[in-house]
């Protein structure tokens, strides 16, 4: 059937469109878990006096792919699914699973689930089906809930925290806590002090409290300003 509604036998042949509807097959098996589907031509028949090309195609599924999340997720589960993306690597080896268990830790991070644990369970129910199983818990979401400065006199604090990934959590609206984004924060930092001429300005690691319920963290980071450089250029003048 599924042949039948991608393949119009009312088209005219030609090799590229026969590229593309193969594709769209292989879509179809992906979306139904044959994450490893090969499809390929088996063979081309023209029948010039009638104006027909009878085409066969060899279909092999292999192995099909089931994802299950266990746990109280939070997160959207279509976007856990798309997160993992096994089926766009077409792959669903050992390797393959690990690294899609790292990406879904690093997207509960990225959404303020700094405690995210995650174990993944590869089963085998029959010869023809695989079973992943990634058992999630998110541990509560942490809110970044202040950023400060410690030695910072010559570039006020806003003007430091305008330049960073990270972002403290306001009246209206909230921020989480991204570990990630620390580093980036670092040198951006560094980096405005030396656009303004603070070449011997060195910021330090970001120094990370956490309030005695586990849902909020603050973040300071040391200053040593040192003493801004100045360039004088002198000169004749020209004629």
């Amino acid at each position: 059937r599924a042949l039948e509604n991608k393949i119009s036998r009312f088209l005219r042949f030609r090799s590229t469109r026969l590229k593309k509807d193969i594709k769209k097959l292989k879509k179809i098996y992906v979306k139904k878990g044959f994450v490893r589907a090969r499809i390929k031509v088996e063979n081309l028949q023209f029948d010039d006096a009638a104006g027909k090309v009878d085409i066969t195609l060899s279909v092999r599924e292999n192995k099909k792919l089931r994802i299950e999340f266990i746990g109280k997720t939070v997160l959207s589960r279509g976007r856990l699914h798309d997160t993992v993306g096994l089926d766009k690597q077409n792959s669903y080896d050992r390797y393959a699973i690990r690294l899609a268990e790292q990406r879904l830790k690093n997207h509960y991070k990225k959404n303020g689930f700094a405690h995210i644990d995650i174990n993944t369970e590869i089963l085998k129910p029959t010869s023809q089906d695989i079973l992943v199983r990634y058992y999630i818990q998110p541990g509560l979401r942490v809110e970044l809930k202040e950023i400060k400065f410690e030695g910072n006199k010559k570039i006020g604090s806003k003007k430091l925290k305008s330049v960073m990934l990270s972002q403290e959590s306001a009246l209206l609206t909230r921020k989480f806590f991204q570990e990630k984004k620390l580093i980036k924060d670092r040198a951006a930092l560094q980096q405005i002090y030396k656009s303004k001429g603070f070449f011997d300005a060195s910021v330090g690691e970001a120094q990370v409290t956490e309030n005695q319920f586990g849902d909020q963290k603050s973040l300071l980071f040391p200053i040593s300003e040192g003493q801004p450089y100045q360039i004088e250029v002198s000169g004749g003048s020209m004629q």
